[in-house]
């Protein structure tokens, strides 16, 4: 199994609810990806401009396609115009 931790940063606060919105359907159709555990999206409590995405996946295999469907291609460039361009990404294994 495969988790995934990703970090983003805002570059304004005020920001966070267009992101929400976009993200939506990244959540719903990544939710729909052969493979997927789960994938969220939530917003930190103690800094608004941090949002992180959680995502659990069968295999190594199943993440690879997933980063190749269209509503990945297509929605993570949408939502990085909302950030500071940098992304944490952890990647666990279990």
């Amino acid at each position: 199994m495969i988790r995934i931790n990703a970090f983003i940063r805002l570059k304004d606060a005020a920001d966070a609810e267009q992101v929400k919105q976009i993200a939506q359907e990244l959540v719903a159709q990544s939710r729909k990806d052969e493979g997927n555990i789960a994938y969220d999206l939530f917003h930190s409590a103690t800094d608004p401009q941090n949002m992180m995405f959680c995502e659990t996946w069968e295999n190594i295999e199943a993440l690879k396609a997933h980063e190749k469907q269209p509503h990945f291609t297509t929605i993570v460039p949408q939502i990085s115009k909302y950030t500071d361009g940098q992304m944490k990404l952890e990647k666990f294994e279990f």
